[in-house]
């Protein structure tokens, strides 16, 4: 006869076994995502199917975000039902943790692909930008008559964004009621470009996020939440200190999508130090002063640091699924490197106006390559 001897079960550790957001209080824990394509004429739900993606996310800045996204092994209908939406479509997608899932991403179709990875799978590439078609095509016709303000201007331009989709969101520490022109004013072009100059005359950054467009003061920062971001709360590896800004990977979490955007608390014995930028010398090479006065302003005494640009990377079925977050004290990031660089060329850069003069392309880099 078996003798059954009870075993006690194994106690929890210490740490937990996979990264807790403690401060929503849900377990990061089992990968969620659906992704959406819609046009007047129905819906494609890609849920189910692996997906990888890359959204380009810039804080405060005119250019749309931008979504790269690949489903695989779609079927043949499917795949040729969403190839023939084409622009006039709609995308939304969400990601996250099971019990934790949000809105990363929604904007308009701008381009689909069908192709073949190798002899067995198939994908269907899809690049989507958010409000961009009103950032490409909207336009405005308007003489506003003496003693027009720019409220009245930025409603003419809100008018012209809400025949492509784009609603309005927050008008944050900007002043809209003063000057009071004496002469009539005559807004005509694109919209965009007149959003621009109405930004640039207030100090402030024009920007759609989430189908809503919003415009915020650059001196100021947005009241908004905290995210205390470490180890044990999906931080992954160690902040990083570049002339970009402080870099840090997290697991994907929808709030840092949230708007306003969230600051985040790093602990800065935490911050990993910059390699130095070298300056020739005549008696060799030292680390230039500029490098060592902006290492200086970096880093917030309190530990407090805003978001300036996010690259999601995520695939359903591999192992990316993390937000590369670059961020800086407030204010430090107006005239960072990584919006420069992200953005390209800026025509009114000579006259120390935003970066915002963008291609209406997509970035050429296919989702999941190097």
């Amino acid at each position: 006869m078996a003798i059954v001897v009870p075993v006690e079960p194994p106690k929890s550790p210490t740490s937990p076994a996979f990264p807790t957001d403690y401060s929503s209080g849900t377990r990061q824990y089992k990968r969620d995502c659906q992704l959406l394509v819609s046009s007047p004429n129905g819906e494609f739900d890609l849920s189910s199917q692996r997906i990888s993606f890359k959204i380009h996310h810039f804080e405060r800045n005119l250019h749309p975000q931008w979504l790269e996204a690949r489903v695989y092994n779609l079927s043949k209908n499917t795949a040729q039902g969403i190839y023939s939406i084409k622009e006039g479509g709609f995308v939304r997608l969400q990601a996250g943790y099971e019990g934790n899932i949000g809105t990363i991403f929604q904007g308009d179709l701008a381009y689909v692909a069908i192709g073949r990875e190798n002899p067995v799978d198939t994908y269907v590439d899809i690049y989507a930008g958010d409000g961009a078609y009103a950032h490409n095509f909207a336009t405005v016709s308007k003489t506003h008559a003496a003693g027009s303000t720019p409220q009245d201007h930025w409603n003419t331009i809100l008018d012209a964004y809400k025949q492509y989709g784009v609603t309005e969101g927050v008008v944050s520490n900007v002043d809209l009621s003063t000057p009071k022109y004496p002469r009539a004013f005559t807004l005509f072009g694109m919209a965009s470009e007149a959003l621009r100059i109405l930004a640039r005359s207030k100090d402030a950054s024009a920007f759609v996020h989430l189908g809503k467009l919003n415009l915020s003061h650059n001196k100021y920062a947005d009241q908004s939440e905290v995210i205390d971001l470490n180890a044990m709360t999906g931080m992954i590896g160690m902040p990083q200190i570049t002339l970009d800004g402080v870099v840090v990977r997290a697991l994907i979490n929808p709030r840092f999508a949230t708007r306003p955007p969230p600051k985040i608390h790093l602990n800065n014995s935490d911050i990993q130090p910059a390699l130095p930028q070298w300056q020739p010398t005549i008696g060799g090479l030292i680390p230039s002063a500029d490098f060592q006065n902006r290492m200086q302003v970096m880093l917030a005494a309190d530990g407090i640091y805003q978001i300036y640009f996010i690259e999601w990377i995520g695939d359903t079925r591999g192992q990316p699924w993390y937000a590369d977050i670059t961020c800086a004290t407030t204010g430090v990031m107006t005239q960072s490197n990584a919006i420069k660089n992200s953005m390209g060329a800026d025509p009114a850069g000579a006259e120390g106006g935003p970066n915002d003069g963008i291609s209406a392309l997509p970035p050429q880099k296919w989702p999941g390559t190097q």
